[in-house]
């Protein structure tokens, strides 16, 4: 199974080991016309909900975020479009290092978001750089392009593969080269499957 739980929205399983994936793994069916049940986040409310299911914003946050998105429904619908943009472009970059039209989209949305930056002391002394605690619709899609910069300027960023399965494509770290699937249990089990049944037809 794909997908979990939080508070009482269905969310995408955590498989792919970074934030940046897990925002390309909003959508499945990836090499495909979008569909309508492709869509994990259909809504601002849901954005804001998974972008503290992933640990990019506070509870806080998120409480704060949805209220005002509610009182502000036409600035959380261009929200909403550049967060799926921003899946967009780079799941385009991560599965095909050449397209630099797409990259210069995410290196847009991650500029805004290194100009917004301060510098925390956390309390065992060393620092981390987060997003002001200043609430505004466009929250979510910085913290997540601040996520996709972090990627890109990793190591990480060689070790990205994507799921063989149908209807999915979606990303995870492959830091053996050995993984096929985001989790054998749901693609790997459906792939073999069939694999079965055309062997026995």
């Amino acid at each position: 199974m794909h997908w979990t739980e939080a508070l009482g929205r269905p969310m995408p399983k955590k498989f792919g080991g970074h934030p940046a994936l897990e925002l390309c793994n909003t959508r499945a069916g990836w090499g495909q016309a979008m569909q309508p049940e492709f869509e994990w986040i259909p809504s601002y409310d849901r954005l804001a909900i998974w972008a503290w299911y992933q640990g990019l914003i506070s509870e806080h946050q998120r409480k704060d975020l949805r209220e005002y998105a509610g009182n502000h429904p036409a600035q959380a619908g261009t929200v909403l479009t550049q967060f799926r943009d921003l899946r967009t472009a780079l799941y385009s970059v991560l599965t095909n290092a050449d397209n630099r039209n797409e990259f210069d989209t995410v290196a847009e949305l991650a500029q805004k978001a290194s100009q917004q930056m301060r510098l925390i002391r956390l309390d065992d002394g060393t620092a981390q750089w987060r997003l002001p605690r200043t609430v505004t619709t466009d929250l979510p899609v910085l913290a997540a392009a601040a996520a996709a910069a972090e990627i890109l300027c990793s190591a990480l960023r060689s070790k990205v593969s994507s799921c063989r399965g149908s209807d999915c494509g979606w990303l995870f770290i492959n830091a053996r080269g050995r993984r096929r699937w985001c989790s054998m249990a749901s693609c790997g089990n459906r792939s073999k499957a069939r694999a079965y049944a055309k062997r026995q037809s």
